[in-house]
């Protein structure tokens, strides 16, 4: 698995202001043989105090899809939201459920 940090926006709250930070994940598909690489990738979101850094919440989703240019498109959407982990999945859920629509 790999982790790449794609963005991260500082979100100002009544209780503290907190950064989210949105990774792309990258995974390898197991059992292909050899010289063929197929990778799927999802994202991760981490809320941090902007205090002192500490972890408040992180929610990761692997696999979504195998397309790492469709991911980067839907990380940059979930940052301009300012989706929080908590939410995190719904989201995704919608957005896949979307694409199906839209493939029907």
């Amino acid at each position: 698995m790999e982790r790449k940090l794609c963005e991260t926006v500082k979100v100002d709250l009544p209780q503290g202001d907190c950064c989210l930070e949105y990774y792309l994940i990258k995974n390898s598909v197991l059992n292909l043989p050899p010289r063929i690489h197929l990778f799927t990738y999802g994202v991760e979101i981490i809320k941090r105090s902007c205090d002192n850094g500490e972890v408040l919440e992180t929610k990761m989703i692997s696999d979504v899809c195998c397309s790492v240019i469709r991911m980067n498109n839907m990380i940059s959407v979930l940052a301009r939201n300012t989706v929080t982990p908590m939410s995190l999945h719904d989201v995704i859920e919608d957005f896949l459920t979307e694409a199906e629509a839209l493939v029907e």
